[in-house]
């Protein structure tokens, strides 16, 4: 039996010394975790530094990337507005006329370097295939953010100042002229950005054939 006055022994665990001070180490993050409630002024001014460098790079790239940006979509349009001209002529539509809505013999497009922020789609009524003043002008057309057309060479590598790409209705035949002359077998125009260093090439082929390079 029992005795009910004896006294339970003592039982002490023993950690051992290396223990102890790892266990104690485990802590001091945690304690020190709980004193910290926000950056130290250091951080601060490490961030700071951190975002004014990313931004001042960001900022000196912008205005060269928004360039190019912009003649891409520049180069886009004159070679939309080709696309358009030359469906036109395929589609025989009718334009307004001094005297009521006709139906042109040919349609053409006009850019002059003396005008190089802008151009034009032309009814070529006397089918002389260049752009003239017995002419009716269809609609007018604008580069993106001061991008202009920059050079127009002919298929001999010769500097143009002017150029008339016509499509007669309804085989939507292509003529490519200056302000005069035939100039050949195809014509690149070229379209830049003020201060831009890339420029985009619109090349119109007699054949039809319209891309950029």
């Amino acid at each position: 039996m029992t005795n009910k006055n004896s006294k339970v022994p003592d039982v002490k665990v023993h950690m051992p010394q290396a223990k102890q001070h790892n266990f104690a180490f485990c802590l001091l993050p945690f304690a020190f975790e709980r004193e910290r409630t926000g950056f130290t002024m250091v951080e601060i001014v490490i961030m700071l530094a951190i975002i004014t460098l990313i931004s001042s790079a960001v900022l000196v790239s912008f205005p060269s990337t928004l360039g190019s940006i912009s003649t891409q979509i520049s180069a886009q349009r004159f070679a939309l507005a080709l696309r358009q001209t030359q469906n036109q002529a395929l589609a025989v539509r009718t334009v307004e006329g001094p005297e009521g809505p006709i139906i042109p013999r040919a349609v053409g497009i006009h850019a002059d370097l003396t005008a190089p922020g802008v151009f034009f789609s032309f009814a070529d009524l006397n089918v002389n295939h260049i752009y003239d003043a017995s002419d009716i002008i269809i609609q007018e057309f604008g580069f993106d953010r001061g991008v202009r057309i920059v050079d127009i060479f002919d298929d001999g590598g010769r500097s143009q100042g002017a150029i008339n790409i016509v499509f007669t209705t309804p085989s939507a035949e292509t003529t490519l002229y200056n302000e005069s002359d035939s100039i050949g077998q195809f014509v690149s125009v070229g379209v830049q950005a003020p201060g831009g260093e890339l420029m985009r090439r619109v090349r119109i082929h007699i054949t039809g054939q319209i891309s950029i390079e």
